[in-house]
């Protein structure tokens, strides 16, 4: 999945990266690069979160 990701982001373009063309609400009238940072730092979050919820069940379970 991540390198899906890594491979639809290197083909966008500098322009499409500025350009408000793929946003739309709660992005809209932002540039796509916002949206693109936005989803990165969720992704990361919800990895973080689902890590330290693996470590709190195996620190449980002993």
């Amino acid at each position: 999945m991540s390198s899906e990701w890594k491979r639809e982001m290197s083909a966008v373009t500098d322009e499409a990266f500025l350009s408000t063309e793929r946003t739309l609400w709660p992005f809209a009238d932002k540039p796509f690069h916002e949206l693109a940072a936005w989803l990165n730092l969720e992704l990361m979050k919800n990895a973080a979160e689902i890590g330290y919820c693996r470590f709190l069940y195996g620190v449980h379970k002993k």
